[in-house]
Parts: C-alpha cells; structure tokens; sequence
C-alpha cells in the first residue's frame, strides 16, 4: 500500500442522491452497475453504493481515488457522463456531493 500518496493526494467523495420513488430500482440497477465500472478505472480504489434502511429513495455513494487528477478523469469518462449525467441526473430530486482529504 502507498502510505505516502495515501496521506497527500488521496481524495474521498461522498455522494447522496435522492429519487423519486418510481425511479428507485432503475437508480438502483444503474448504480450497482456504474460502481462497477468505476471501480476498473486507473486510480478508483473503491466505489460503493448504499442504499438508505429508512428511505429507499435514499442513496449514498463511497469512492476513493489515488488523487485528484483520477476524480477528474472519472468525472470526465463516458460511463460518467452516459450513467450519471445521462440518465440518473434527471431522475435525481437531491444531489450533493463532497470531496475529502483522508486524516491521519
């Protein structure tokens, strides 16, 4: 493991989207099929979807990428931008999103 990229260019993003409730499943599917493909991208060590106990509309996104540049390359590739911005976007009622710096 790369400790000392790990304490100066690693970042974490927290994502929570929230959709109607006649989109729940397509978002669902979507992101389950989305983490994937994040995950086998350079630089994505983790990307995880939860979805909410109480609140199945409800979702909250984990990643973690090496740096920066790999968060920005993630948010500019195709499966992004055709999963993301595409089609899940528009189904979203909330969506928020924070970048992170691991502490030690």
């Amino acid at each position: 493991m790369r400790q000392e990229s790990d304490q100066t260019g690693r970042v974490i993003v927290i994502a929570l989207y929230r959709t109607r409730e006649e989109s729940v499943e397509r978002v669902r599917d979507l992101l389950a099929r989305h983490s994937v493909t994040s995950e086998a991208e350079p630089g994505c060590r983790r990307f995880s979807v939860h979805q909410g106990m109480d609140d199945p509309t409800c979702f909250a996104l984990y990643e973690e990428y090496d740096d920066p540049a790999a968060f920005d390359a993630h948010r500019q590739s195709a499966h992004f931008r055709n999963n993301i911005e595409g089609i899940v976007a528009p189904l979203l009622v909330e969506r928020v999103w924070r970048r992170f710096r691991p502490q030690p």
